[in-house]
């Protein structure tokens, strides 16, 4: 697995993944294994393959984290 480094208010961690959104769901549970569920996050995940704030370095939401992975956001009630 390709090594990823996630950054996003008070998360700051290299770790492996399948993807971007796999990379921020992982550090996500790994900061709140570690450090309870009381984590300040900025509106964007910031991840790279080269490391923090590298040419590569791409921002994504929480929208985009729940689409790639296969969540639909699509009103039903129409």
């Amino acid at each position: 697995m390709p090594k990823y480094y996630v950054s996003s208010g008070d998360i700051n961690i290299v770790i492996e993944g399948d993807g971007e959104a796999d990379a921020v769901l992982l550090a996500l549970n790994s900061c709140i294994e570690k450090h309870g569920q009381d984590l300040k996050l900025e509106p964007y995940f910031y991840v790279s393959q080269k490391g923090f704030e590298s040419g590569d370095t791409i921002a994504l939401t929480s929208s985009d984290i729940l689409s790639g992975l296969g969540f639909d956001f699509e009103d039903d009630d129409a």
